[in-house]
């Protein structure tokens, strides 16, 4: 990854409906990290591609068990990864959760420059009804200010 301004504090890339064959940008409007209890978290949020109303909204998130050394591609089936999903909250009352399917191919990287966390993630998920995603995005994010 890059310190150049246009890849600080995001979360982008694409995320493709396999039902529909439909491909979507992913360019989170808000990302957030943190560290709980020697874990890592840290998720992207945006207005819902497919739905486009400007009020439902999407997160990708993941959770990993501590920091990994820089340069470290992690397998979705490796301990260390607590939670990789893509979130749709087209309903409130049922948002749908599709998580990382841990038998299919899937990575988290991870690098670290100084206090910024970096890198790129690639799942599918599982399926929902009729529907699952592939996801491939990029981040890059520093600490809470």
């Amino acid at each position: 990854m890059s310190d150049k301004e246009d890849l600080k504090d995001v979360l982008k890339g694409t995320v493709k409906n396999l039902r529909t064959g439909k491909e979507f940008k992913f360019d989170a409007k808000e990302t957030h990290r943190d560290e709980q209890q020697g874990t890592l978290r840290f998720h992207g949020t945006m207005f819902d591609p497919e739905i486009d109303d400007g009020f439902h909204l999407s997160v990708i998130a993941v959770n990993l068990r501590d920091k990994a050394d820089s340069g470290t591609e992690i397998p979705l089936d490796d301990p260390r990864v607590l939670l990789i999903a893509y979130t749709r909250y087209y309903s409130y009352e049922h948002p749908g959760f599709f998580y990382a399917d841990k038998k299919k191919p899937g990575f988290v990287t991870l690098q670290h420059s100084g206090v910024r966390i970096n890198g790129r993630l690639q799942f599918t998920t599982e399926a929902v009804g009729d529907d699952s995603y592939e996801v491939d995005v990029i981040f890059d994010r520093g600490p809470l200010e």
